[in-house]
């Protein structure tokens, strides 16, 4: 999938925090629209999995490690379709935050 100039200049950028605790939490719904997604914790002590389709299941999915900053991101270029289903989070210790990031295409 690629944009052109006016679908990319109608793309829409949301960005959320989501708490995210020891069972699944639904961090967002299916969408059809959505070209990209990034999950971020910052340099949080707690690993979290995310995955799609919900529900998440530690361990079972993408993992954020603890203590990294990393991020973890996903484009439609890159993983295809995994990007416009749902997404869930879990947590194995504590609950925490998780700042969750999409870009989806405009209506044009």
């Amino acid at each position: 999938m690629s944009l052109n100039f006016a679908e990319m200049r109608s793309a829409f950028h949301t960005g959320s925090t989501v708490a995210v605790g020891l069972a699944s939490t639904l961090l967002l719904a299916a969408d059809t629209r959505r070209i990209a997604v990034a999950f971020a914790n910052g340099d949080s002590a707690n690993a979290i999995t995310v995955n799609a389709p919900s529900p998440a299941v530690f361990g079972d999915g993408f993992l954020r490690q603890a203590n990294s900053g990393d991020k973890l991101s996903f484009t439609f270029a890159e993983f295809g379709p995994l990007v416009t289903r749902s997404w869930a989070g879990i947590i194995l210790v504590a609950g925490d935050n998780l700042r969750v990031h999409e870009v989806t295409r405009g209506n044009t």
